[in-house]
């Protein structure tokens, strides 16, 4: 069920579908300056953001968490030529 919320006067779009509300990280940036997907693209390689996706996935997805894997990927956050797509 598709719905939409307004945030300062912008609208973002919502998805709700069983358990779970989906935010559209384009719409919550898109009236700043410069390319919305850059935006949602330096937030996914933020090492804060690495550490919560591998809390989530622990939690919810525990039965197909790749643990080792997720641990390359923190080995390799840090570095400056990191990018991690949705």
């Amino acid at each position: 069920m598709k719905k939409e919320l307004t945030v300062q006067g912008n609208p973002i779009g919502m998805l709700k579908r069983d358990k779970g509300d989906y935010f559209n990280l384009i719409d919550m940036v898109r009236n700043r300056e410069g390319d919305p997907r850059d935006y949602v693209k330096n937030w996914l390689r933020t090492g804060a953001t690495i550490e919560v996706l591998g809390v989530w996935e622990k939690i919810y997805n525990s039965n197909n968490f790749n643990e080792v894997e997720f641990h390359l990927i923190k080995a390799e956050y840090t570095r400056s030529d990191f990018l991690m797509s949705v």
